[in-house]
């Protein structure tokens, strides 16, 4: 009985009864879609096309057992296993909306469907591009008047193309699109400060959703859970890189896109805004072979730009420099980069531990958020490596108090520590609608007591008769602002400072200590800026006063 049963199984195993049993199952589909008055396809062997595939995000793809197969213009034939199926036509009608394809039902067996989504893994990586043809960024939107316009212009599909490609022309860091009880608020921040875009009906906001996570590989149907994602175009043929963050809230996901271009990756030091005084007091700590440097300031304050800045001076073909960052915001030539991913245990202090045995001569930590973190920074500072980071906090000489808070020892802090630049960005002066003006008696008052608290090495020989300021025209947006530049404070810690750090002085004796030897704070630094005509004094009194 046993034997009979075994060679029952192993006919039934044979490669012809398994061809028998498929072309049945093919036969039946091709019956069933008659029936329903569809059309029918077998995916076996089928030659699949890159560029269809993607059309359907895999996670759409395996949960309900669709496939995007052949794409011809705007329009794809979508295999599915049931074209009857309310939940398939809904997510049928739901990605018509986010990617502007008519998509087609054609009826696929449940064999050939699998084999089908095997043959999608295979094809389109997890990290695949988000091209030009797919996102149209082909116009160029310079003004934000034009892209109101624009806007109300194109068909729902192309609302989020006409956002993104606004943003990229208008050198937006960031897209906020906001849901509200009747509208849609959609915001850019410019230079550091958010104007409001346009103000879109509530009834295109599903369709913006969905496109926004389709392109950013978010799950679609989940919406009461943050989530990140990320995808990147080309933009004048330059790589834009596109990180997304979807909040839950009571009128919808909010989400923010953050805009990331490869300018920064090349920017060199010269190019922050250092006044010269303070360029030369950065170049000579980067001579020193060992030391730690720490830059400082709330979040978008350009700290990750400026140690960009210095890794960029520092990259020799016989230096090591590996970074450990939280994301990677730039790709950077010649720089080993490694990214903190704290769901699988590799933390900045885990992974710096990890980076010293890679023996690097320097080592850029993305932020020193913890006393495990920060012991680790120390120690590498204190035993042959140049070590760059970021701290929050206010002003430079605060960090020395921070470090001793998170339960570093002060004596390590004095020994390790050689030099912190605090900073804020700035907006410039519209260089389009620059012009001069004679400030009252009221303005002069105001700059003449902001030039005598500045050490007298650094004071001014005489204030300008006239000041600039910007108008307001089309390429600045009625700003009168265009562009950023840094003002900074720095504290060099040297003998005596690091004698001040031992005897536990507090950071009142620390400000003084640097003024008393030259150092600026970072509203003195803007003043010379305003004197320069680089920026205005109400624009250095908003970021530092903030």
């Amino acid at each position: 009985m046993s034997n009979h049963q075994g060679s029952t199984s192993s006919q039934n195993d044979h490669p012809y009864w398994q061809d028998i049993r498929r072309q049945e199952e093919e036969n039946f589909t091709l019956k069933r879609a008659q029936r329903e008055g569809v059309g029918y396809v077998n995916l076996t062997g089928y030659p699949f096309e890159k560029e269809a595939l993607k059309t359907v995000p895999l996670e759409l793809v395996k949960k309900y057992f669709i496939l995007p197969y052949k794409k011809e213009g705007k329009k794809v034939n979508l295999a599915v296993v049931d074209s009857t199926d309310e939940r398939i036509k809904k997510v049928i009608k739901d990605l018509e909306e986010t990617t502007g394809y008519k998509f087609e039902p054609f009826l696929a067996s449940q064999s050939s469907l699998e084999y089908g989504i095997k043959t999608y893994e295979l094809l389109v990586p997890p990290e695949e591009e988000v091209s030009e043809e797919e996102l149209e960024l082909e116009k160029e939107i310079k003004r934000l008047v034009d892209l109101r316009e624009e806007i109300t212009k194109v068909p729902t599909t192309k609302i989020v193309d006409i956002i993104i490609n606004g943003a990229l022309s208008t050198q937006a860091s960031d897209i906020h699109i906001e849901p509200r009880e009747k509208d849609v608020r959609v915001r850019y921040r410019l230079d550091g400060v958010l104007h409001d875009v346009a103000f879109l009906d509530k009834e295109v906001f599903k369709p913006i959703v969905s496109r926004i996570k389709f392109l950013s590989k978010l799950k679609m149907d989940v919406t009461w859970i943050p989530q990140d994602g990320k995808f990147f175009v080309y933009f004048k043929n330059k790589r834009v890189d596109i990180r997304t963050s979807t909040l839950p809230t009571m009128h919808g996901e909010t989400i923010v896109m953050r805009l990331f271009g490869a300018e920064a990756a090349t920017l060199k030091i010269e190019a922050l805004g250092l006044l010269s005084e303070d360029l030369k007091v950065l170049l000579e700590v980067l001579k020193k072979t060992h030391g730690m440097i720490l830059v400082t300031g709330p979040t978008g304050s350009g700290k990750t730009t400026s140690l960009y800045a210095i890794l960029n001076r520092l990259s020799r073909p016989e230096v090591k420099i590996i970074t450990l960052e939280d994301p990677i915001e730039y790709h950077l030539p010649n720089i080993s980069q490694s990214q903190v991913n704290v769901e699988k245990n590799y933390t900045f202090a885990n992974g710096l531990k990890a980076i010293l045995r890679q023996d690097p001569d320097i080592v850029m930590v993305g932020e020193i958020r913890d006393f495990e973190t920060a012991e680790m920074a120390i120690h590498a500072a204190l035993t042959g490596h140049v070590v760059l980071s970021t701290l929050h906090t206010n002003d430079a000489v605060s960090a020395i108090p921070r470090l001793i808070d998170m339960g570093v020892k002060s004596f390590l802090v004095a020994q390790a520590l050689s030099l912190v630049i605090a900073q804020r960005l700035v907006r410039k002066i519209c260089p389009y609608c620059r012009e001069k003006f004679k400030p009252d008696n009221l303005f002069l008052e105001r700059i003449k007591k902001m030039i005598e608290k500045m050490p007298k090495s650094r004071r001014p020989q005489k204030i300008p008769s006239f000041f600039y300021r910007g108008k307001g025209c089309p390429n600045c947006n009625n700003t009168g602002y265009k562009d950023r530049i840094g003002i900074f404070e720095l504290f060099l810690i040297d003998e005596d400072i690091e004698k001040m750090i031992l005897e536990k002085a507090v950071v009142r004796d620390f400000k003084k200590a640097n003024i008393q030897k030259g150092r600026l704070t970072m509203e003195q630094d803007g003043l010379l800026k305003v004197l320069q005509g680089i920026t205005t004094l109400e624009e250095v009194e908003r970021v530092t006063r903030e």
